[in-house]
């Protein structure tokens, strides 16, 4: 079976990136010719602009020259991780250095087109592009036979009612939907469809497969270590590990969502590639993360770990972490030292895995 991948193949983030790679592995290790439809219009472009001429232009005479040093200063660091993330989508994801637009699709191509994972159905805000993007919506009927989606998620979920007619409207273009958060099943089910939770698509590639894509030769802390993998700034985060690192005596590694101009030294890993990104997790000794794929990723290789300071991003995350029966390990005030016993988390895990495939194979 001929199965094309519409999710966000070419962001410039482990996370995106990493469960584009888990779920086309999982459906070639199952037998199917696997693609990613290499849609990625301008906006989506735009985003991942070295230099951002539409935000040099919104600031004062003075913020202009701030935001001209800044980009001088870190200039370096935004082009080697630039370099990172193209090396990966090209060498690993196996895309083409170029990427097309929809009027490529305008004959079938193949048998199944899966949507997802991913943050595809947010209503966005962006230079050049506001609302849904109807692609994400199998807008394009005529590319394949049947449409399912995977994981796919929403982010903020609709609220007024332009948007939950266009939800609605839209859901009628899937033969099967699948998401990953519990508000926004909730959501879909109370619009009158059949809707099923399941597991982002890192979960469905086990860990030997993930320990596969180690970088032996990466330059590691001789000391023990506490991973800080943050998207977003958190004062209370920062308190956080640094309060973990001390009174475990570990070293900090710290992997910010963007380049600070002003942070050196061998605390920030800020050019790093995917690669590189398992191979910190995975050598870790305690993980604290502001974003859904440091934990996911955490679960993954069994780690001690405190997800924090996600704010309105934090529903993916206790969604899971609830299913895992550890919703404590999302820092609510309170230090949590007690250990994640695995062995009752792994059972549990193993099962959702088990569902989440199985949702796979069914509707394919």
């Amino acid at each position: 079976m001929k199965i094309g991948i519409l999710t966000f193949h070419r962001a410039h983030n482990y996370g995106a990136l990493l469960q584009a790679y888990a779920l086309k592995c999982f459906l070639m290790g199952i037998g199917h010719e696997v693609d990613f439809i290499d849609y990625w219009p301008k906006y989506h472009h735009i985003a991942y602009n070295l230099f951002s001429v539409s935000a040099l232009k919104k600031r004062s005479t003075l913020g202009k020259v701030k935001y001209i040093l800044y980009f001088l200063i870190k200039f370096r660091r935004l082009y080697l991780r630039r370099r990172s993330f193209l090396n990966f989508i090209h060498k690993t994801l196996i895309l083409p250095r170029t990427s097309y637009n929809n009027e490529i699709f305008n004959n079938k191509q193949y048998d199944v087109v899966v949507y997802g994972s991913d943050q595809i159905w947010r209503n966005l805000n962006l230079s050049g592009f506001h609302g849904f993007d109807k692609m994400y919506f199998a807008d394009k009927q005529s590319i394949a036979d049947k449409h399912i989606s995977y994981a796919a998620s929403m982010g903020e979920i609709c609220k007024n009612e332009e948007e939950i007619r266009f939800l609605k409207k839209s859901l009628l273009n899937f033969n099967a939907i699948s998401v990953r958060e519990n508000n926004l099943k909730d959501l879909i089910i109370n619009l009158g469809f059949q809707v099923e939770l399941v597991l982002d698509p890192v979960f469905i590639l086990n860990r030997l497969h993930w320990k596969k894509l180690i970088n032996r030769n990466l330059q590691l802390p001789r000391k023990p270590y506490v991973l800080f993998y943050h998207l977003i700034y958190s004062k209370e985060a920062i308190k956080y590990v640094n309060k973990i690192a001390l009174e475990m005596n570990l070293d900090i590694v710290e992997i910010p969502g963007e380049i600070y101009p002003f942070a050196f030294g061998k605390r920030y890993a800020q050019t790093i590639s995917p690669q590189d990104f398992i191979t910190y997790i995975n050598y870790a000794s305690y993980v604290v993360s502001t974003s859904f794929h440091g934990v996911a990723f955490s679960l993954i290789f069994k780690k001690q770990f405190t997800a924090i300071g996600m704010g309105s991003n934090s529903e993916r995350t206790i969604s899971l972490l609830t299913l895992l029966d550890i919703r404590d390990r999302y820092f609510c005030n309170e230090y949590n030292y007690k250990k994640i016993d695995y062995k009752k988390v792994t059972p549990t895990l193993d099962k959702y895995i088990k569902d989440s495939t199985s949702y796979l194979m069914r509707n394919l």
